[in-house]
């Protein structure tokens, strides 16, 4: 079953919410109602790749591992895991949703093999599930 689904049914965010966010990177486009669903939604995926815990716990030699596979430099995956990684937050899915913006925002300036990118996993995700649904 894809990920999408799974988060859907546990977190529920509204797809097209979702789809917005995935193309702009933007949670400041979205109706203020849709940051924190869309946050736990994003904990979810995390949690089923094995990126975090439900309590906002960051595995982060499994992130570590995902990003050396898809082609970024060692010295770039650490300063991308120091910058993203925020020990004062405390809310599990705000961490989720921080490590997603911090990424997206440091993550423009190194080269990386696009099959493995975060945006590309997790859109190619929501357009196989509005296939099956």
């Amino acid at each position: 079953m894809a990920i999408v689904r799974i988060c859907n049914t546990t977190d529920p965010v509204d797809l097209r919410v979702l789809n917005d966010y995935l193309m702009n990177h933007n949670l400041n486009r979205l109706h203020i109602k849709s940051h924190h669903p869309l946050a736990c939604f994003l904990l979810c995926v995390y949690s089923e790749f094995n990126w975090m815990d439900r309590h906002g716990g960051f595995k982060v030699h499994n992130i570590k591992a995902w990003m050396l596979r898809a082609e970024l430099s060692e010295n770039d995956t650490d300063i991308l895991l120091r910058k993203c990684i925020s020990l004062e937050l405390t809310d599990p899915c705000t961490r989720a949703q921080y490590f997603t913006e911090c990424f997206w925002t440091n993550h423009q300036d190194v080269t990386v093999d696009h099959r493995h990118s975060l945006h590309s996993i997790m859109h190619k995700d929501v357009h196989q599930d509005k296939i099956y649904n």
